[in-house]
């Protein structure tokens, strides 16, 4: 069990979060030029959050609570 890692990955996550809710709030409000590039971004916060919050999953079980 590696906690720090987990611990490291919940950070990441909630960080990845913030960044994409406040992308989400300027894409509605962004001109239309600007939008495509926005969302690549949101996608890539998306993409990063999810594999951060898989590392959590997989870093904070373990393995000796199997029934």
């Amino acid at each position: 069990m590696q906690y720090s890692s987990a611990l490291s990955d919940a950070i990441l996550a909630l960080a990845c979060l913030a960044g994409l809710i406040e992308l989400a709030r300027g894409w509605r409000r962004a001109p239309e030029r600007a939008q495509p590039a926005l969302l690549a971004a949101l996608l890539g916060f998306a993409l990063t959050a999810a594999a951060a919050g898989s590392g959590v999953v997989h870093y904070s079980l373990d393995p000796d609570w199997s029934v």
